[in-house]
């Protein structure tokens, strides 16, 4: 874990964290798959599905329904019963083949969409975690076309901050640390009184505490 994070920190230090990041942000990924996360994307099909299906069932009451009456009426000619029946086989004909192509037409759009929400979503998420983990924080790059892609890189920049500002405090505990290493060393092997140099022995052993933190990616204490 120290390699880590003191080696990403020297690259910093070498090229800057601006140029790197910019790089990542203008990378424009290709998804091989539109479905990214079945569980999530499926059950948003099936929710638009159930929408479909209430919005074609009300439509095929309104259509056959008042026909049906009708029929089952009494006091209707034989031309009469022949046009009803004839609108009947009409709608029979034209109405399913275009309610199958909007139901078709709709559940891909709905994968598509699905995908630009999902999408970047899981590729922050991995990243955040992989940044918890103790690595260093790496914007996932993001097309401007997803959706939440605004919200994301809000909170991407929010992040960078707090990158920045735990390498600058592991800087200053770095230089910390051994100016405390090096007084602790001058106390040992000096004469100073017993208050003191207990009190700088405490010191080195609290400041070395937080240094194995700090190299272990502040994951617990030691």
């Amino acid at each position: 874990m120290e390699s880590g994070r003191t080696g990403g920190l020297r690259q910093d230090r070498a090229e800057g964290p601006g140029p790197e990041r910019k790089t990542d942000a203008m990378q424009l990924p290709k998804r091989k798959s539109v479905v990214v996360n079945r569980r999530i994307q499926y059950q948003l099909l099936i929710y638009n599905w159930i929408y479909f299906l209430i919005i074609a069932l009300s439509l095929i009451v309104g259509l056959f329904l008042p026909l049906a009456v009708r029929l089952s009426g009494a006091g209707l000619g034989w031309v009469q019963q022949g046009n009803l029946e004839r609108n009947v086989l009409f709608l029979h004909g034209h109405l399913w083949p275009v309610v199958l192509l909007v139901f078709l037409l709709l559940s891909v759009h709905s994968l598509f969409i699905s995908n630009k929400i999902v999408g970047p979503l899981r590729k922050f998420c991995s990243a955040l975690n992989a940044f918890l983990g103790g690595s260093r924080w790496n914007p996932p790059s993001l097309r401007n076309d997803d959706l939440l892609s605004g919200d994301l890189k809000e909170l991407s920049k929010l992040l960078n901050r707090v990158q920045d500002h735990w390498d600058q405090i592991r800087t200053e505990h770095d230089e910390l640390h051994r100016r405390v290493r090096d007084t602790v060393a001058f106390a040992e092997n000096n004469r100073l009184p017993e208050g003191l140099k207990a009190n700088l022995l405490r010191l080195g052993q609290q400041s070395a505490r937080m240094k194995r933190v700090f190299d272990r990616g502040g994951e617990g204490s030691p």
